[in-house]
């Protein structure tokens, strides 16, 4: 195959994951819009369906390594049973869509990792500040799900602060955003519960999760020429 026929080939294969990208997003929007129907037929499936198309095009349309895309296909699937037990009761199923989001958490720091050409540690010190206020916040509150909720908030502020070392904007953005989103949920459950707070958090999930998913597919300089 001579260059410009690899060439066209590599600009289909990108325009398609362009296209899949675009998909998701329109998953994500239907389902927001779909909300105030809940409770309907399949609503779980829909609200995970994004991330997991992500997931998808992370497997079939980048050139990284078999690691990579296990690990960011995992943590995609991992987000997506997440969602689906809060779709299904938030309440009756905290625990499960924790542990769900937990493994997503750790998997995307080691796929963060990857990334990154150097520390500035710095940055951690406004994380232990946000872990320090939530862990006295929810103390008196939390009751038995204290622990467990200190754990996972101590591992999505250290997803947050591998997120911001890999200098990739998306990618930092969708951290901070999932910090906030996840911050919410615990605000609302332990704390104040407000109005709108199911469609305002997953809203802002969502985005995290599409601006993670932009960040790692297409922010590298050698996958955009895919």
């Amino acid at each position: 195959m001579d260059k410009d026929n690899i060439s066209t080939a590599s600009a289909s294969q990108l325009q398609f994951k362009k296209i899949l990208f675009v998909v998701a997003i329109l998953l994500g929007l239907t389902y927001l819009f779909c909300f105030q129907l809940k409770p309907f037929s399949f609503s779980g499936l829909l609200k995970a369906s994004p991330v997991l198309l992500l997931g998808v095009i992370g497997l079939f349309f980048t050139t990284w390594t078999n690691r990579d895309k296990i690990l960011y296909l995992a943590a995609t699937v991992t987000s997506g049973l997440g969602d689906y037990f809060l779709d299904i009761d938030r309440n009756l199923y905290l625990k499960q869509a924790l542990a769900s989001f937990l493994v997503s958490l750790i998997l995307y720091i080691f796929l963060f990792k990857t990334k990154i050409k150097g520390y500035k540690y710095w940055i951690a010190i406004p994380f232990a500040i946000f872990l320090g206020v939530m862990t006295y916040l929810f103390y008196s509150t939390a009751g038995s799900m204290f622990i467990p909720v200190v754990l996972y908030s101590l591992v999505l502020c250290t997803m947050a602060f591998y997120g911001i070392n890999t200098r990739v904007l998306p990618i930092q953005i969708g951290g901070i955003l999932f910090l906030i989103a996840d911050s919410l949920i615990g605000i609302n459950r332990f704390l104040h519960p407000f109005d709108y707070s199911t469609l305002i958090i997953v809203s802002i999930y969502m985005s995290a999760q599409f601006f993670i998913g932009y960040g790692l597919l297409f922010g590298n300089k050698e996958e955009a020429k895919v």
